[in-house]
């Protein structure tokens, strides 16, 4: 992580690289991220101890980690052990430390001028995270295993690269789920725990709370009826479309991030605005 990609990143390269993974992305379904975060936080949940009286105390940082970890491994098809969800420094964990050394990473990427404390951190985390990867995909079971997932297979499908050669692409492979789980885990993960604590604090997590009660038990009692066992309420997405108000208001009030600057590389034109090198530019 440093500023050599304004020469190594040529014209036209994000484009071409892109496409195949925002295709992807954009055709993954509200169910489809819906199933495993609840199947993950439930899973979660049942690991903390219980306190007298049955109550738990949660660390919503930590629910938040093991919920992206758990929904990024889903959605992309990933094998088991290439995320971890450890969380700092001194645990490097086995895989890709989800999202924290992501997020990490993209520290440097957010500000406009990072200090070099942030930029120092950042170039460690990108080290690790290559490191991690590559250790992961050096045995040849893992990456037979990474190549029969569905995201691997989308970007073969939909990329065209021409005359590529067969040694090149694993890397431009591995290089692409990075930068897509950068772009899903670092803005997702901190929505997540910003929408947490503003509803914790305000006291709407359990006024939500009160509200879905009634849904989980009409659940139960149709589970009945029909002789069917479960351990949890067959919740789907559609029966908590209450939430996405409120939701959408937090993640309005605190956005992540709240800003992203960019500095022009070069002299261009940018709907329809002159830019000049050295130029910061703020979205």
């Amino acid at each position: 992580l440093n500023d050599t990609y304004t020469s190594e990143v040529r014209p036209g390269d994000h484009e071409r690289e892109s496409a195949a993974a925002n295709r992807f992305v954009g055709a993954i379904t509200r169910e489809q991220a819906f199933n495993p975060a609840l199947a993950a936080g439930r899973r979660w949940l049942k690991e903390q101890p219980q306190l007298p009286g049955g109550q738990r105390l949660i660390d919503l940082f930590a629910y938040g980690r093991r919920i992206i970890r758990d929904v990024a491994k889903e959605i992309f098809a990933l094998p088991e052990g290439f995320l971890s969800d450890a969380d700092n420094h001194a645990d490097p964990g086995e895989g890709v430390r989800c999202p924290f050394d992501l997020t990490t990473a993209f520290l440097h990427v957010f500000p406009p001028r990072p200090s070099k404390a942030v930029s120092d951190q950042a170039v460690e985390a990108g080290a690790t995270i290559r490191a991690a990867a590559e250790a992961f995909v050096s045995k040849p079971e893992n990456r037979e295993e990474l190549e029969k997932g569905a995201f691997i297979h989308a970007l073969r499908q939909y990329n065209d690269y021409g005359d590529e050669t067969d040694e090149a692409r694993p890397e431009r492979e591995l290089r692409t789920l990075l930068g897509v789980l950068s772009g899903f885990a670092v803005p997702t993960n901190g929505h997540l725990v910003s929408v947490l604590v503003q509803l914790a604090s305000s006291g709407g997590l359990w006024r939500l709370q009160r509200e879905l009660d009634p849904v989980l038990r009409r659940l139960e009692r149709e589970a009945a009826v029909k002789g069917e066992v479960h351990e949890y309420p067959p919740l789907s997405s559609e029966h908590v479309q209450f939430l996405y108000e409120p939701l959408y208001g937090c993640m309005i009030r605190a956005a992540v991030p709240e800003r992203i600057q960019r500095t022009a590389v070069a002299d261009t034109t940018l709907a329809g605005v002159e830019l000049k090198h050295g130029d910061l530019l703020a979205v």
